[in-house]
Parts: structure tokens; C-alpha cells; sequence
């Protein structure tokens, strides 16, 4: 029905419409404008973000890249805070109304500095080639081990449903590379948390790591609290850190691992391995588990389960050793 849908609006407006990349007018930072300042927002490192003031005459634009909390919507304008440095910032629209731009930014991006992005919308001439496009969206189909990169979401399928158009990928990058020697593994906490309780357990699904995520964002902070969490929300609304059944999908099985990190390495994405690939990675899932030491009551141990690649099995770690060493993640989506 979606098809034949298409296939009339392709014959009623054929001719009139053409999709076209947005057209970049202008950038340059904004020396009169404090509000970078006036209105700070940190990273979570603690510094100053730069802001980015993205002007466009379209509603309901979406933006990726090291983007720390969500975009405001104003008129013609969106205010994108970002971490001081970033290279890049990605837009693109649910509607397909104008083909996605990775826009490079031309200097350095400051802390605590306001910059002007404008944009000029396209005009589309041809809708048959819009409901082209849309017919063949719907059409593709994606199998195990495919390389994924629609909608500003970008990694490897390790499951798919009966359909092929639904499942979940693996992302490209991880919280931090444990083979960056200029990574200090200290800095990469599962929680900060420095003891923890029955009141904290909340994350407990073993099959669904978006009802965990959801769990932890009810804390009021959480993003200081728990930073992969909060790096992991930044990503886009679809990323989450896999519950310990989801990271087994594509990591407990050696071979399809080994696939999963040839394809992610191949595209640029860091390995799944380590030690130049001889080893898997290991990866903390978002479940937790509560081990009461004093029935009746909430106190105990908060542990966060984790798949240890050296023995092959699942194991658990107490909170206080999860909040004084590093916990690596792996962000995983839906498409």
C-alpha cells in the first residue's frame, strides 16, 4: 500500500520537484554575541562549550557530532552547543526535504564562544525523484555483518528482523580506545557513584537496553552521575548502551565478532579488539544486578554486569570497583 502510495504521488508531481544539498552561505564567529557565555553549557569534561547558532528555514532538522545536550528550535534558527574543538557537525531532515550535510567547520571552534552557521534551503523541482527515493528506502533490506549508514546513523547490523529492514547496529566509535596511549582510563567511569544502594537499582533489563537507559535518565543527575550514559544520549535519540544480552549478539560469538570488527575497522570505526586484533575488547552492558548483604533491607552491592572475553562467560562487577576503574562501552541503535 506505502508502495502504490508513492508510486501515484511519483506520476501526480513528476517533473516539479528535485532534491539538492543545502548550500552553505556563511560562517564566521559572532564577537557580539555572549551567549555562549551568559548561557553556558559544560561538556562533560567540565569545559565550556562553544555554541552554534545553525540558521535554516526548515523545522525538525536533525544534528550529529560531539553536539552536548539537544539542539533548541527557534525561528529559522537552531542553537547547537558543542565541545570546544569539534571538527565537524552533521545535519539532516526525517523528510528527506534536502540531502544530508557533514559540514567541516573551516577554523577551530572555541570554548565559550557564539558562531553563525547559515544555510539556504533547497528547492525542490522533481517529486518523482523524492518518492524515488523514499520507495527505495522502504525497499532495502539489510542481513548480519552489512555495513549501515542512513538517517546521520552510521555502524555494522548484528541483527535484523524477519523483514531485513529492522535491527540493530553496533556504532563505529566507543567511549574510549584502550589502545590510545593518550587515554587515561581513570577518566572513564561506569558511575561516579562512590556507594550505591537498592534505591539506585534500576537498570535491570537483561534483554532491553533502552528500558535501562530510560531507567538511569530518571535520576536527576544523571549526566554527571553516569557518563557513558551521558556521552551515549548525545550520540542521537536511537543510541543506547546494550543490555548484556545485546552485546552477546555480537560479541560472544568469536566468528561473527571477527566480521562485525573487519567491516567496522574497514569503514573507520574503532576495532572490537584489541592488541592489534588478537583479542576481543572488553565491554560493560547497561544491566545491573543487586546482591542484598542484609536481608529486609537496601543495603548491598550494586554490580554491573560484563562479558570477560578472556574466560567467554558473564560476569559482574561490584560497585566499588565499577566507580574507581575504567568501564569501557559499546553504543549499539535500532534502524
Amino acid at each position: 500500500m506505502k508502495k502504490l502510495l508513492w508510486l501515484c504521488l511519483a506520476l501526480l508531481f513528476s517533473g516539479s520537484m528535485m532534491a539538492q544539498e543545502l548550500v552553505v552561505k556563511s560562517f564566521e564567529q559572532n564577537t557580539r554575541d555572549l551567549t555562549a557565555k551568559t548561557h553556558p553549557v559544560k561538556d562533560l569534561n567540565g569545559d565550556y562549550c562553544a555554541l552554534i547558532r545553525v540558521q535554516v528555514a526548515a523545522k525538525d532538522c536533525l544534528f550529529r557530532g560531539n553536539i552536548v545536550g539537544e539542539p533548541q528550535a527557534e525561528w529559522g534558527e537552531y542553537k547547537v552547543y558543542m565541545a570546544a574543538g569539534s571538527r565537524n557537525l552533521y545535519i539532516s531532515h526525517p523528510d528527506f526535504i534536502f540531502t544530508p550535510l557533514n559540514y567541516e567547520f573551516p577554523e577551530k571552534i572555541l570554548s565559550g564562544h557564539t558562531y553563525s552557521l547559515r544555510l539556504e534551503v533547497p528547492v525542490y523541482t522533481n517529486y518523482s525523484e523524492l518518492a524515488a527515493q523514499q520507495i527505495a528506502s522502504q525497499e532495502k533490506t539489510y542481513k548480519v555483518g552489512d555495513y549501515y549508514n542512513e538517517n546521520g546513523k552510521e555502524g555494522v547490523v548484528f541483527w535484523v528482523d524477519e523483514t531485513g529492514k529492522h535491527g540493530k547496529i553496533v556504532g563505529m566509535k566507543e567511549w574510549f580506545n584502550i589502545d590510545d596511549p593518550t587515554v587515561n582510563p581513570v577518566d572513564f567511569l561506569w558511575t561516579t557513584l562512590k556507594e550505591s544502594n537498592k534505591t539506585k537499582f534500576v537498570a535491570k533489563s537483561r534483554v532491553d537496553g533502552k528500558k535501562n537507559m530510560e531507567a538511569i535518565m530518571s535520576f536527576p543527575n544523571w549526566r554527571e552521575e553516569y557518563p557513558p550514559f551521558a556521552w551515549c544520549a548525545n550520540l542521537g535519540k536511537d543510541w543506547y548502551i546494550p543490555a548484556i544480552e545485546e552485546l552477546l549478539l555480537f560479541y560472544e560469538n568469536k566468528d561473527l565478532s571477527k566480521k562485525i570488527d573487519a567491516i567496522l575497522v574497514q569503514h573507520g570505526g574503532d576495532s572490537i579488539r584489541e592488541m592489534g586484533g588478537k583479542i576481543p575488547k572488553g565491554y560493560y552492558s547497561s544491566t545491573e544486578e543487586f546482591l542484598s548483604t542484609y536481608p529486609g533491607t537496601d543495603k548491598g552491592v550494586l554490580s554491573v554486569l560484563y562479558f570477560d572475553p578472556y574466560r567467554s562467560k558473564i560476569t559482574s562487577t561490584p560497585a566499588d570497583c565499577y566507580c574507581t576503574k575504567a568501564a569501557n562501552v559499546r553504543p549499539i541503535a535500532t534502524f
